[in-house]
C-alpha cells in the first residue's frame, strides 16, 4: 500500500494541517526521547483569498483547492525559515471510514488476509477504491486463545493523490498521512497520561467525540455540528456580513451571559443550542459505551478552535459533571519559553498538525 497509516517514523518532520479556513505547519525535532517544538507557523485562508482551502461534496469528500493550499504552505514554510522538508499530513475525519471488529484467536500471519476478508463486509466501497490501514488495539484471553479487536481505516485513493500532489508541488517528501483523530489520540495519551477519557474535537467545518482508551481510539463519532455554523447563526441574525466580525463576537461573548447587557444575552441565546447539542451528544457517547464496556470516565478533553469559547469549560462541567480540560499539546513538548504566552493562547490550534508530527512520542 502507498501509505502505512500507522506506522511510526524515525525522523525530524514537519507536521501539515490543511483545515477549511486555516493551514497549520510544525516542525519538530528528537533527541533522544525528548521532542522537541522547533518551529510553527499557521496563515488563514480569509487573509487571502474568498474561498476556503478544502470544501466537502454531498458524499462528504474533500475537494481541496490545490493550488491556493500550496501557495500558502510554500508561505508558512518561508515566513517561519523552516527547512525540514520531511512531512506527514492530517487528513480529516469525514474523508476517513473507520470501524472496528473482532478476529477469533489466529495465527499472527493469518491476521492480514482475516482483515482484508471483514473488511469487505465494513467499507461501503469497492477495496479497488480505497487504502486499508489496521492495527490490533486489544487482545482479550478466552478457552480458545487470543481474541483480537481491530480498528480499521480505509482512506479514498483520490483524497490520496490530492495530497501527493500538494506535497510534491511544495517540494515536500510526504511521509504518511494520517486522520486527525488519530493525531489528537496521540496527543491525548503522550501529553495527559490518562488511562480513559472522552476527546472532543469542536472544530470549525466538522466536531468528532471520540473515546481513547490504553492509548487506542476505541469509538469515534461524528456530528453535523462545527464552530462554523455558529458563526453563520451569528451573521444571519444580527445582520454581519464579514465572517471575521462573526468571529470575534463569537470568542469575545461565547455563552457568558450578563444580566445587565441585552446585547450580550443575545449572542448567548443563538450560541447556547449548539453548545447544549455538543453536551447531549457527549453525554450519550458516554452513556453508550458505559452501558457496553462497564467502564467509567471522569474527564472531557476539548481540542479545536471552538473549544475556546468563552464559558464553554465551564457549562461543560456542570452539565456533566465531569472534569473538562482544554487540550494543548505545543506547551507539553520541550519548547522556548519565551513562546509559552503564546502557545498558551493559540497552541490548541496546532494539536494535530504536531499530532502527526510526533508519531514516535
Amino acid at each position: 500500500m502507498p501509505f502505512d497509516i500507522f506506522k511510526k517514523i524515525s525522523e525530524n518532520v514537519l507536521g501539515v494541517d490543511i483545515g477549511t479556513f486555516s493551514i497549520k505547519v510544525v516542525e519538530i525535532s528528537k533527541f533522544g526521547s525528548q521532542v522537541n517544538l522547533e518551529n510553527y507557523g499557521s496563515v488563514k485562508s480569509y487573509d487571502f483569498l474568498s474561498n476556503p482551502f478544502r470544501n466537502f461534496d454531498e458524499k462528504r469528500a474533500v475537494n481541496i483547492a490545490v493550488d491556493d493550499t500550496v501557495n500558502a504552505i510554500k508561505a508558512i514554510l518561508k515566513e517561519a525559515k523552516i527547512e525540514s522538508r520531511k512531512a506527514i499530513f492530517s487528513i480529516p475525519d469525514f474523508s476517513t471510514f473507520f470501524t472496528w471488529f473482532s478476529l477469533p484467536p489466529l495465527n499472527e500471519e493469518e491476521i492480514p488476509t482475516a482483515v482484508e476478508f471483514e473488511a469487505r463486509k465494513y467499507v461501503p466501497v469497492p477495496l479497488s477504491e480505497v487504502t486499508l490501514d489496521w492495527e490490533i488495539i486489544e487482545k482479550k484471553k478466552n478457552k480458545n486463545g487470543i481474541e483480537s479487536k481491530i480498528l480499521l481505516a480505509a482512506v479514498s485513493n483520490e483524497i490520496i493523490k490530492q495530497y501527493q500532489e500538494i506535497a510534491s508541488l511544495c517540494g515536500l517528501k510526504l511521509l504518511a498521512l494520517e486522520s486527525e483523530v488519530f493525531a489528537l489520540s496521540r496527543i491525548f495519551s503522550t501529553s495527559y497520561k490518562e488511562a480513559i477519557g472522552i476527546l472532543v474535537d469542536f472544530g470549525a467545518t466538522t466536531t468528532t467525540i471520540n473515546i481513547v482508551y490504553d492509548s487506542a481510539l476505541q469509538r469515534t463519532y461524528s456530528l453535523d455540528l462545527s464552530g462554523n455554523d455558529i458563526t453563520k447563526k451569528l451573521m444571519d441574525k444580527f445582520g454581519i456580513d464579514n465572517p471575521l466580525k462573526a468571529e470575534e463576537l463569537k470568542y469575545r461573548i461565547g455563552i457568558k451571559a450578563d444580566r445587565k447587557r441585552s446585547s450580550i444575552n443575545a449572542v448567548v441565546s443563538e450560541i447556547m443550542p449548539f453548545v447544549e447539542e455538543l453536551a447531549d451528544n457527549i453525554e450519550k457517547v458516554y452513556n453508550d459505551f458505559y452501558n457496553t464496556e462497564k467502564k467509567s470516565i471522569s474527564k472531557v478533553f476539548l481540542s479545536g478552535g471552538s473549544s475556546l469559547l468563552p464559558g464553554l469549560k465551564e457549562f461543560l462541567f456542570k452539565k456533566l459533571g465531569k472534569e473538562v480540560i482544554i487540550v494543548n499539546g505545543p506547551l507539553s513538548v520541550k519548547h522556548n519559553e519565551f513562546l509559552d504566552s503564546i502557545l498558551e493562547e493559540k497552541g490548541v490550534f496546532y494539536n494535530v498538525a504536531l499530532g502527526v508530527a510526533a508519531r514516535e512520542i
